[in-house]
């Protein structure tokens, strides 16, 4: 689940109050009006008591009462519903009061706000979603083409992104936006895991940019003050050299950040982390050899409305990015002899890097782009 605090700044001649601090005084409330919103309290005593704070509403034109309603009946469409009363009209004999105003959204009412987001159950259901993962499986074909009547295949065999993040954040609607941090959590990363097929000699190298995901998450906010629409976005660019022979080759790595590690959109820093990289396959037919670079980029956004505001802020793993010399050679047996992994004479490097960015802008663009690990 997850839990949000707002924190509001309004006029000098405005005050807010949620209905849910005063229901031990109230039998019933009615709000089927778009214009009024009728409390009927529960003795004379607690109307009395309630009057006596309310009252300085009707003294001024200029004076106004912000009234926030939960619930089903009273709550509009998301739950929660807010009112400018302007004027409140009590009757005694009734035991009511009459608050006066329209249904009106937040950043009108608001001259300024924070809005604090944290990870973990708010005990209320109906705002649960729990922290954000990004765990997802996008193997697949990614190409079948014909270059220069040569047959080329290309598989994403193992794709996948892991884990997920937790987030305790405060977001605004100005500069710098939002601070707080996310942290990995679960296992948080990713493998890439690429297979070629080459049906005959081929003697230039290709070289091509391969979007593989682009995923709404599930979401967070509340309506009409503030929106979090996560985005996961995974692209990645690939050279294949030149190979002499019918290809047939895998080759892959996994990135998996440390679970508890820290990044903090305060002042752009992070827990001082070192990414666990480990190697998927590689295989390759005997008597071939072939140079793979692979450089995928993947993006946790989160675009941000808070009442007329938007901004974007995330974390993007350029990671994790491999250049692997794969070679095999047949014996005069016909066996493959090696002296790397799995048959297959290895040379790899890899590399990675994280980044933060928070700012105005549209998905893709990283306003603000800060390392915080290469």
């Amino acid at each position: 689940g997850y839990q949000s605090h707002l924190h509001a700044i309004v006029g000098n001649n405005s005050k807010i109050l949620n209905f849910a601090r005063m229901q031990n005084l109230v039998e019933s409330l009615d709000c089927s009006s778009e214009k009024q919103v009728v409390l009927t309290f529960k003795n004379a005593m607690a109307l009395e008591t309630t009057q006596s704070y309310w009252q300085w509403v009707n003294d001024s034109p200029k004076n106004t009462f912000y009234f926030v309603v939960d619930g089903d009946k009273c709550g509009g469409k998301k739950g929660r519903e807010q009112y400018a009363v302007t004027h409140i009209a009590f009757d005694a004999p009734a035991l009511t009061a009459t608050l006066s105003g329209a249904a009106t959204p937040w950043h009108e009412l608001l001259e300024d706000h924070v809005i604090r987001v944290k990870s973990g159950s708010s005990g209320l259901a109906k705002r649960e979603s729990g922290s954000i993962s990004i765990a997802h499986d996008f193997s697949r074909n990614i190409l079948n083409t014909t270059v220069n009547d040569v047959t080329f295949a290309l598989q994403c065999a193992n794709c996948a992104t892991t884990g997920g993040v937790n987030y305790d954040l405060s977001l605004t609607k100005h500069a710098p936006f939002v601070s707080g941090t996310l942290s990995a959590t679960g296992g948080l990363g990713a493998s890439l895991g690429l297979g070629v097929s080459i049906a005959a000699e081929m003697s230039q190298e290709l070289t091509g940019s391969l979007p593989l995901l682009d995923l709404p998450l599930a979401g967070i906010g509340i309506d009409g003050l503030f929106d979090i629409g996560p985005q996961l976005t995974v692209a990645a660019s690939a050279t294949l050299g030149a190979v002499t022979a019918e290809l047939d080759a895998s080759v892959g790595v996994a990135m998996t950040i440390p679970d508890g590690t820290t990044f903090r959109f305060n002042d752009g820093s992070s827990d001082n982390f070192t990414p666990q990289f480990s190697l998927i396959g590689p295989s390759i037919q005997e008597s071939v050899s072939v140079e793979i670079d692979v450089s995928p980029s993947i993006q946790l956004e989160f675009a941000v409305t808070i009442a007329d505001v938007g901004f974007i802020f995330g974390v993007g793993l350029n990671a994790p990015s491999i250049t692997a010399k794969l070679s095999a050679s047949a014996t005069s047996a016909g066996n493959v002899c090696s002296s790397g992994v799995a048959g297959v004479d290895l040379e790899v490097s890899v590399e990675g890097d994280v980044v933060l960015f928070a700012g105005q802008g549209g998905l893709g663009d990283e306003p603000n782009k800060i390392t915080v690990y290469s």
